[in-house]
């Protein structure tokens, strides 16, 4: 329920808490701890996060596959017209609506890192997205001519038979803006299938269809999700830039789990997500998002009502620093190392607050009466929960280089995967510190490591129900590693 403007005026020395006591998860999960803490996958929800190819390719080399169901690698895109001026080199040799990818392009440089990724963790799914914001001008061309769609539908094909590291594709086209272009998304999605149900019997594996989608009514009225949506295994909720630089005359925060009453445009998770289950698209295909960066304001004056949301703003924070930083954009990294702090309780004149009416936290400083809406990880823990609670797909985080770790682990703490705490199996007394016992119900995939009696074992590859006393050997699932102690 929402509260009214009196209310809410009454209770904000008691709701705008200073996150010295960040209570919302279980007191021993450690919010900030700079690090990709230890899970195991056990939620049966997505946890994924996309990973931009503006990274260097070495990146892929320390990723947690086993704190993640899907990677997504952002972005390709296609020739044709709407293309990327940059693209043309390569478009010179392409014809329209081929992906825009050869030798030379950034791609190769990271699909052997994601080969080795897919090894060492084979149950990831891998996923190349195309488009993206400033490279989705080729789909409304390509998408409302069949022929059209299959030039780009066999380019794709194509790539994944090259790319073997890859298990499908992810259509990130921002946006369809009418009617008709969202008529012509719900094709694209069935000609792809239709091709990747040819290519998984070829090659005799799965390929998935995955799509990035805005979520505010805007965007949701024109496209027709009740056709597009049998086509589609899971849709990825873009649930975050609510607010931004657009927005100074009515700031608020840009991803927060629901929507506040002082903003003019109702816009959260929440309400993201009743958007597309009043299209009728199934609960448990959408993936919630979100935002591993934050967005802020300085220069704010208060609401009517005496909020920081809701109120005008003059200028944007925090400043660029980077020739490459956008004004009023910084990734949670350098959020938490200018603004939150290592601890979560807020630096450089900042202090960290929870509204209820939003279920958000937010970083103010009264001398340049600064705002900074970000992703707390008890926020992040709270949309998890939601995405329990209402039995969705799961979640999933942009953009992978942004975190340092806080964001992800509390994205699976929140659904529930199996945490090992802060132990570390490498030290204290006994090589089994840290480690799960063997489950005879529970799945393990290469690399998962277990005890059974004073032994340590590792799976050579997926097992499930094989003892790891009676299946270990050269030929056998399971590796003996050593003696507890």
């Amino acid at each position: 329920m929402k509260l009214s403007n009196s209310k809410r005026a009454n209770l904000l020395s008691t709701i705008l808490l200073s996150v010295t006591a960040s209570a919302c998860a279980k007191a021993d999960y450690p919010y900030f701890t700079g690090t990709h803490q230890k899970f195991k996958q056990t939620s049966n929800k997505v946890v994924g996060t996309y990973i931009a190819n503006w990274s260097n390719p070495s990146i892929i080399d320390d990723v947690p596959g086993d704190n993640l169901t899907h990677v997504l690698y952002a972005f390709l895109r296609a020739c044709g017209p709407g293309e990327r001026p940059n693209d043309a080199t390569v478009c010179a040799n392409k014809a329209d609506f081929q992906l825009a990818e050869d030798s030379t392009t950034v791609d190769k440089q990271f699909a052997p890192k994601f080969l080795q990724l897919k090894q060492k963790y084979p149950h990831l799914k891998i996923l190349p997205s195309v488009g993206g914001w400033g490279g989705s001008g080729t789909f409304a061309p390509m998408a409302k001519n069949a022929q059209s769609r299959q030039v780009f539908v066999q380019s794709v094909v194509s790539y994944l038979k090259t790319h073997r590291a890859f298990d499908g594709i992810d259509i990130d086209w921002e946006w369809p803006s009418t009617i008709e272009e969202g008529g012509h998304y719900a094709d694209l999605m069935q000609d792809l299938r239709a091709a990747f149900d040819v290519l998984e019997s070829e090659l005799g594996r799965e390929y998935v269809i995955t799509s990035a989608i805005g979520t505010h009514k805007n965007n949701v009225k024109n496209i027709d999700y009740e056709r597009a949506a049998p086509y589609l295994d899971h849709i990825f909720l873009m649930t975050y830039d609510f607010f931004g630089g657009w927005s100074k005359n009515n700031i608020g925060h840009h991803t927060a789990l629901d929507a506040h009453g002082e903003n003019s445009v109702p816009h959260g998770v929440k309400q993201g997500v009743q958007n597309l289950l009043d299209r009728s698209v199934p609960a448990d295909k959408l993936v919630v998002g979100v935002a591993k960066y934050a967005r802020g304001f300085d220069g704010v004056s208060l609401s009517a009502s005496g909020t920081h949301i809701g109120g005008r703003a003059t200028g944007l924070f925090p400043k660029a620093v980077q020739s490459w930083d956008e004004e009023g954009v910084g990734t949670y990294k350098r959020i938490v190392n200018e603004v939150i702090g290592a601890n979560g309780q807020g630096i450089n004149g900042f202090s960290i607050h929870y509204d209820a009416d939003c279920d958000c936290y937010y970083a103010w400083r009264d001398s340049d009466k600064a705002f900074v809406g970000f992703d707390h990880p008890a926020s992040v823990i709270s949309k998890a929960n939601f995405v329990l609670t209402h039995h969705l797909g799961g979640i999933f985080a942009w953009e992978y280089a942004q975190d340092n770790g806080d964001i992800l682990s509390a994205m699976n703490y929140g659904v529930g995967n199996q945490w090992f705490g802060q132990s570390d199996p490498d030290d204290g007394v006994g090589a089994c510190k840290g480690i799960e016992s063997w489950q005879a119900d529970d799945v393990y995939r290469k690399g998962n490591r277990v005890y059974v009696d004073n032994g340590l074992y590792e799976a050579k590859w997926y097992t499930k129900n094989h003892h790891p006393e009676q299946y270990s050997g050269p030929w056998q699932v399971w590796r003996f590693i050593s003696t507890c102690q």
